[in-house]
């Protein structure tokens, strides 16, 4: 009998614990997630990436002489400042000027022979006048006379006779003057032509003795030493403009659309404290770099303190994409599935599930093209643990 009431006493008790573990389930499933929200709102977005690149020169140039000669002076060392039109260096001028001046001489008998011939053409040509003109004076007063019948027609056709005679010598010094031109006067503007071109050369020649700064900066490099032999064409100094420099960065295939001519940059330097420098791209290279994989782009910056100095790596934050008063959500709300982006919207502490569709991202928001309106309030964290069957949320902070 005790035996009986003990199984029974044991089966209510186990009906009873049963049932409570029951009723647990049920407040489990009932139990609202915890969650923070946000509001929907319209705002201005931009999406930024940030790359570092190092600091270029903006304009440089190597010189090299055009010719080759001793070195007789170097004005400036590496690190100088120089500005364009300065003497960097002197060659011995001695050789390249002898032959100026040899050239020089021939160039000049050469113009002095061509006027010398042109001159004498003009002579003839002048003297020719002269007498056709004195004949034709005398013509006209004789036949004047001849007509009062004060001279003989002997007289007349005599004056007459002289008159041709000088017109045939006019024609003749001009005919000659012509083919003077077409012949013998060419030959001697040949030859003043051709020594001019010798002159040109020899005088380009001596100027080249000194080495002429082609544009403002600091002397990168510089090769050879007094009394050294400078080749023509091997490179004596570099010259880098540093007022301006480059800012050289590599961008990948996603971002380079967004890239152009135009596009404003902020430039950080944290070697020399200098942060949020304004600067814009002025070069984008469309084609990709076949070692890289990747596009180059150049920022230019104003540098007209020497702050910068060259070879510094500088990072390089570049507005890629930008919106205005457009609808924008936290990054954080948003999650993914077969269907798409996706979020929770709560209205009375029930979270349904939106799907959306997404523009311009950044780190910390992301712009909402369709799906959800203004105010309307999306779940940020605690998402994880809402679903479809799962979905009233108590708001903890919003």
């Amino acid at each position: 009998m005790k035996k009986s009431i003990l199984i029974i006493l044991l089966l209510c008790i186990s009906l009873s614990v049963f049932a409570g573990c029951g009723n647990d389930d049920k407040e489990v499933n009932e139990a609202s997630v915890n969650v923070t929200v946000y509001s929907a709102l319209k705002s201005d977005i931009n999406s930024e990436v940030i790359y570092t690149g190092e600091i270029k020169a903006l304009e440089e140039s190597d010189i090299a002489p055009k010719i080759s000669a001793t070195i007789m002076s170097l004005n400036y060392d590496i690190g100088d400042y120089v500005e364009a039109g300065d003497v960097l260096a002197i060659l011995d001028d001695a050789d390249y000027r002898l032959t100026y001046n040899q050239v020089l001489a021939a160039y000049n008998s050469a113009v002095s022979s061509y006027n010398q011939t042109n001159n004498q053409l003009q002579t003839a040509i002048s003297a020719a006048e002269i007498e056709y003109n004195s004949a034709l004076d005398n013509y006209n007063r004789q036949k004047a006379l001849y007509d009062v019948g004060a001279i003989s027609k002997v007289a007349l056709e005599s004056a007459e006779i002289r008159l041709k005679n000088a017109e045939l010598n006019l024609r003749s010094s001009k005919s000659n003057y012509d083919t003077a031109v077409g012949s013998t006067q060419a030959s001697a503007k040949a030859a003043v032509e051709s020594a001019k071109a010798s002159l040109d050369i020899a005088a380009n020649n001596l100027k080249n003795t000194q080495i002429i700064a082609p544009i403002s900066g600091y002397i990168a490099s510089r090769n050879g030493n007094v009394g050294q032999i400078a080749a023509a064409g091997s490179p004596m100094f570099s010259i880098k403009n540093s007022e301006e420099v480059n800012i050289e960065i590599s961008v990948t295939e996603s971002v380079i659309p967004y890239i152009t001519t135009d596009t404003k940059a902020i430039v950080s330097v944290s070697n020399v404290d200098e942060f949020n420098i304004e600067g814009v791209v002025s070069t984008v290279n469309t084609v990709k770099s076949q070692q890289t994989g990747m596009y180059t782009v150049r920022i230019k910056i104003d540098n007209k303190d020497k702050k910068l100095k060259l070879g510094m790596m500088a990072e390089v934050l570049l507005q890629t994409q930008a919106s205005t008063d457009t609808i924008i959500i936290p990054s954080d709300a948003i999650m993914q599935d077969d269907e798409g982006y996706y979020v929770y919207v709560v209205n009375d502490n029930i979270a349904e599930k939106r799907i959306v569709n997404i523009g311009i991202t950044n780190n910390d928001f992301t712009e909402i093209l369709s799906g959800i309106n203004e105010k309307e309030v999306v779940v940020v964290s605690g998402k994880e643990y809402v679903s479809e069957k799962n979905n009233k949320v108590n708001i903890v902070e919003e």
